[in-house]
């Protein structure tokens, strides 16, 4: 998902933007809102249960997972080799110019991945987007 974060985002935002509302009322009892205003605030409250990328791949609860990104980067933030990881590793970049560009060593790379991944899953569970049983 952290490959993904930018798709994520746009497809929120796409989803977000452009959500649209029934009128009128339903047999079963059910009323829809008819006022826009009150769409429109019930559109940017309410989560976006599930987004399609462009790939055709669909995520459930994209804002969860932007919440773990955010989350994620904030932790990362104070710490020079996992901010940089972070950014680097998730954008494509090879592992050896990250090293480089760092000055660190592969086994250090690759302890901060663990961390991040470590981190990653924790905030995952706590989130409900992923369970370990």
């Amino acid at each position: 998902m952290l490959y993904k974060q930018s798709e994520i985002r746009e497809a929120v935002r796409d989803v977000r933007a452009g959500h649209g509302g029934h009128t009128g009322g339903s047999p079963t009892g059910h009323a829809f809102i008819s006022d826009t205003t009150a769409m429109e605030a019930i559109r940017h409250i309410e989560e976006v249960p599930l987004v399609n990328l462009d790939t055709g791949e669909k995520i459930h609860y994209p804002e969860r997972w932007i919440k773990l990104f955010d989350s994620l980067a904030e932790w990362a933030r104070g710490d020079f080799v996992k901010k940089g990881l972070l950014q680097r590793r998730y954008s494509g970049e090879d592992y050896r110019s990250t090293c480089a560009d760092l000055s660190i060593s592969p086994t250090t790379y690759f302890c901060n991945l663990q961390e991040i991944r470590n981190y990653s899953l924790a905030i995952a569970c706590q989130l409900g987007v992923t369970r370990l049983i």
